[in-house]
């Protein structure tokens, strides 16, 4: 799919590694019942974002007419959604309209987009792990982890070239370049959650003491001395964006529904993430606070081309190298 032959789509989907697999199941099962009742075929494509990131940011960033594009576009992250080529060929144009309904304790944290371009419908929820018995004090809140005490201290979602967006753009937002240099200088490393979770299960002394993960995974850590800590701002999220044809949404109303039902919900939640979707998802923790990035932030000048460097950024003080 590296070429991309994406137009006369009505779906695709490029996700996380772990909703890939349940949510392709899950909208392959709708899409066959559709066309046994129906006799109608769903032209879709569904992929991995891990393997294909690199090459769709390259991708969009060369398309020049809407009809090169599927109805429907379901992505996690930024991508180049938020660049300027596609925000004034496509975003600033009308092209894409907002059509979800949304929980209603989310609409309280800013979740709906102002323009109506743009729908957030799934995300991973962040916060923080952290052991009691050595850590040097308990965050709580997302600044505590600027804290000069906790050098090395901290382990975060990433590897060698690519880290967490939610902390980098949360960081950068309030604290400026500063914030990500500082940030830089308390990280340990960069794990897959997973790994993280195997680490708190066997913690040894001189190991990290704070860790950056999905709620999700932080839940299955039972060790006595590591606390989930939700920052009081709210957990920090990585969203699954939406991007629905204006022209077509009624063509697709069925796919649309099967997004935002329960269906769907429940392939997000194989992975952790929970559906912002009205009474789609009874597991959402609906008295929690949740900190969103903002649609200011994502729209102001240039965001996408920012968003962009922040990876090398903070590997400059990562590294070391500045």
């Amino acid at each position: 799919m590296d070429t991309y032959h994406l137009s006369g789509l009505s779906f695709f989907g490029l996700l996380p590694c772990p909703i890939k697999v349940p949510f392709e199941n899950s909208f392959r099962a709708f899409a066959r019942n559709h066309f046994m009742q129906t006799g109608e075929k769903f032209n879709y494509f569904i992929e991995a974002n891990s393997n294909h990131h690199t090459s769709f940011r390259t991708y969009l960033r060369a398309v020049e007419n809407i009809r090169q594009l599927p109805d429907i576009l379901l992505i996690p992250g930024y991508n180049t959604f938020f660049e300027k080529n596609f925000q004034e060929r496509f975003i600033r144009t009308g092209a894409y309209v907002d059509c979800l309904p949304y929980e209603p304790c989310l609409l309280e944290s800013g979740f709906r987009d102002p323009n109506r371009n743009c729908s957030l419908l799934a995300m991973n929820t962040l916060v923080i792990m952290v052991d009691q018995s050595r850590a040097p004090f308990v965050p709580q809140n997302w600044g505590d982890l600027l804290d000069e005490r906790l050098a090395g201290q901290i382990v975060i979602r990433g590897d060698e070239k690519m880290f967490c967006d939610a902390l980098l753009t949360y960081f950068h937002k309030h604290h400026g370049e500063d914030g990500i240099r500082r940030l830089a200088k308390n990280v340990r490393e960069g794990l897959h959650p997973a790994q993280m979770v195997k680490n708190m299960l066997h913690a040894q002394d001189g190991a990290p003491t704070m860790y950056v993960l999905p709620y999700f995974y932080a839940s299955m850590v039972s060790n006595p001395h590591m606390h989930i800590v939700w920052p009081s701002e709210g957990a920090l999220l990585n969203p699954v964006l939406l991007f629905v044809k204006k022209e077509r949404y009624e063509a697709n109303k069925e796919i649309l529904d099967f997004l935002f039902g329960p269906e769907t919900a429940k392939a997000f939640n194989c992975a952790g993430f929970f559906s912002t979707a009205a009474r789609a998802d009874a597991t959402i923790p609906k008295e929690k606070k949740y900190n969103w990035i903002g649609w200011d932030y994502l729209y102001q000048a240039r965001s996408g081309e920012l968003l962009g460097k922040l990876d090398s950024l903070f590997l400059q003080y990562y590294k070391g190298t500045d």
